[in-house]
């Protein structure tokens, strides 16, 4: 017995069998090392008192009721009480014997526990700064979207228009504009760098700017409007006459001219696509962007159109070209996004957009969208 008890002591379980009543008539030796307590401490309603952390008696009925309805047996975590007033976490397995008393044995699991409770704390405390992120580019989308004209000020600008806009985040770095007066109609497209929260900044520094050059300053012309962009831009990102951020900004810029029915055109890194009676012609902008090269003298020029009456007219940035997808994974490209412009020119602008964003879906195949997208048609 001696012997069998010096065993009993060095294992790292503890066995302890309940009564009918629930009340300890075993508890091993192996309790002092792991709780603390003589063994003998812990017999009868001692192993309740003396180990538990909260109501004994509701503890023990519940045990017993538990291991009852569970096919006599039961496996339960449960934190108990050493006999420093420290808290250990025991795993027990519990069954129910013929003679209607009850044998656990419980592995120390303390350090597991632990380390579990940590990572929980910690994923809690991950989900709450999530949460608190996604509220602060959620109310940031609210912001950004109060400065997009919507598609009624397209609508009511042109015989018809579509707005495909889709944020690769919550927030865009690609944006677009317009202003009316009663002599000309001014658009521009814009894919500022970056996307998310940096291209969203951008894109209200650029929106900014825009209101300043052509509603305060009166400038209309697409090419003096990149020219003032570029100037103010390289200022706003400036210290001292240096430049901070080199930040910058791609974008086509259409001016209408509603007396002379002309369209005016000129872009920095992008270009515009017109469609008229089932020709498509792409108008290729500078090669260079909006801000950047502070030791480049640019020019931007004007390409100058007659509109007639159900012309189309396609500004973009590059997001849908670049989105990756297919078989392969590979870019979209320009020319088969050209190719798709032509073959849908019998549907209205309406139609269009649909089956657009049916042609992204189809094309992504369940892939993480590349770049922020922006695609704006309109017709005379």
């Amino acid at each position: 017995m001696n012997k069998l008890n010096s065993i009993l002591e060095r294992i790292n379980n503890l066995i302890v069998i309940l009564n009918e009543e629930g009340d300890a008539s075993y508890v091993s030796p192996s309790v002092k090392h792991i709780l603390g307590f003589d063994s003998r401490e812990l017999m009868g309603s001692n192993w309740w008192l003396k180990t538990g952390l909260s109501n004994t008696e509701e503890m023990r009925d519940t045990v017993l009721k538990r291991i009852s309805i569970n096919d006599n047996q039961l496996q339960f975590e449960r934190e108990v009480r050493t006999s420093l007033g420290g808290v250990k976490w025991i795993l027990w397995n519990a069954v129910l014997s013929e003679d209607g008393s009850i044998v656990g044995i419980g592995s120390d699991i303390t350090d597991k526990k632990n380390t579990e409770l940590d990572l929980e704390r910690k994923n809690a405390e991950l989900n709450c700064k999530t949460r608190e992120i996604v509220e602060s580019l959620e109310y940031a989308q609210r912001l950004q979207s109060t400065i997009l004209p919507d598609t009624d000020a397209y609508k009511k600008a042109f015989s018809d228009a579509f707005v495909l806009f889709k944020p690769k985040d919550i927030v865009s770095g690609d944006f677009h504009w317009i202003f009316e007066n009663d002599f000309h109609i001014v658009v521009a497209a814009v894919d500022c760098t970056g996307h998310g929260v940096p291209g969203a900044m951008m894109s209200i520094v650029g929106n900014t700017l825009l209101r300043t050059i052509v509603i305060k300053n009166n400038i209309t012309d697409p090419d003096h409007i990149l020219y003032a962009m570029d100037e103010e831009l390289k200022l706003a990102m400036s210290q001292n006459g240096i430049i901070k951020a080199k930040d910058g900004m791609d974008m086509g810029v259409v001016t209408i001219n509603k007396q002379k029915n002309t369209l005016l055109f000129s872009g920095a890194f992008s270009s515009m696509i017109s469609i008229r009676s089932g020709v498509l012609t792409e108008y290729s902008g500078a090669r260079y962007p909006i801000g950047y090269y502070n030791d480049i003298e640019k020019r931007f020029l004007n390409t100058e159109l007659d509109l007639k009456k159900g012309d189309r007219f396609y500004l973009f940035s590059d997001g849908f070209p670049d989105q990756f997808g297919g078989e392969l994974g590979k870019k979209f490209k320009k020319r088969p996004f050209k190719e798709v412009l032509l073959s849908i020119q019998e549907m209205g602008l309406v139609e269009q957009q649909n089956y657009l964003e049916y042609i992204l879906q189809n094309w992504k195949q369940g892939r993480e969208q590349t770049d922020d997208i922006l695609v704006l048609a309109l017709e005379y």
